[in-house]
């Protein structure tokens, strides 16, 4: 891609949102504080905890605040997909609705599609000196071996394909066609972008990650939303073989009768026929 950028930095940001009542008005605040952001295309994936009417009251004093609502829950892929297609920005940039990331890494995040570098741009908790809170061992194992896996399929070298942080220029990402509608949505963008051939940048990013307890939600929680790995960068299945196969036999189909009594379409195994020759009077 290498259509011009404005000369100012006019920022969609899109966050979609579901429960999230204790936080929400609080990062609302801290996105519209930055100077870049022209509008926040929010979208509630049909919230059932308040989160609704907190956005709807902050609407209603915010004219950049565009508030839409989904009237069943989706997922996060949907949400963005909705909120993708509303943006008018020159730049959209995904924001989540919690507290772990901090929209004054915006600037840093902009930098290589304001300087004509890139056309698109993908935070990263793993590089960088940004203070990061320590938390769980296994959660950052497992996000490095899915970029892994993101990596071997892009032929990219992420350090951070789950990262909440991505920024486009407009006319990318709304020229990919999204399809996922759960958390599947990070490693099909990062794939699909990848596959239009655009500049890709990588920035530092700080993170403050929440415990349970602070509100992040746990694996039961979402595991009806989040598939193992969006079909793109899946490993192949591996085949389950029966004991007679590892035997090195196979089963043998029921034969078919023809009008005559006569057996048609037999597909016996090797082992089978020559089993039928040791018995009396099978020549």
């Amino acid at each position: 891609m290498s259509a011009s950028l404005p000369a100012t930095s006019d920022v969609s940001v899109i966050m979609p949102v579901f429960n999230e009542r204790a936080t929400v008005e609080s990062v609302l605040r801290l996105v519209l504080a930055q100077p870049c952001v022209a509008e926040m295309v929010v979208v509630d994936d049909c919230s059932t905890d308040g989160t609704f009417e907190v956005l709807t009251k902050l609407a209603e004093s915010e004219r950049r605040i565009r508030l839409h609502r989904h009237e069943r829950n989706q997922g996060k892929g949907a949400a963005l997909r909705t909120g993708i297609s509303k943006a008018s920005a020159e730049i959209v940039l995904i924001q989540d609705a919690d507290l772990e990331y901090d929209p004054e890494d915006y600037a840093a995040l902009l930098k290589p599609i304001l300087s004509g570098k890139a056309d698109a741009v993908f935070g990263s908790r793993f590089i960088g000196s940004h203070e990061h809170r320590v938390l769980y061992f296994w959660h950052s194992l497992g996000n490095q071996f899915l970029t892994l896996l993101s990596n071997m399929t892009t032929n990219l070298n992420l350090t951070d394909m789950e990262a909440c942080y991505k920024v486009f220029k407009r006319e990318l990402i709304q020229s990919v066609k999204l399809e996922e509608n759960r958390f599947g949505i990070e490693p099909e963008i990062v794939a699909k972008i990848a596959r239009t051939g655009a500049r890709i940048y990588e920035v530092a990013i700080s993170y403050h990650g929440r415990t349970y307890a602070e509100g992040k939600k746990n694996r039961l929680e979402r595991r009806h939303q989040r598939p193992s790995l969006h079909p793109q960068i899946r490993p192949p299945a591996v085949r389950n073989f029966t004991t007679t196969e590892r035997q090195g036999r196979r089963k043998v189909e029921q034969p078919k009768v023809g009008p005559k009594g006569e057996r048609v379409g037999t597909n016996e195994s090797k082992f089978t026929a020559e089993k039928k020759k040791e018995l009396p009077g099978s020549d």
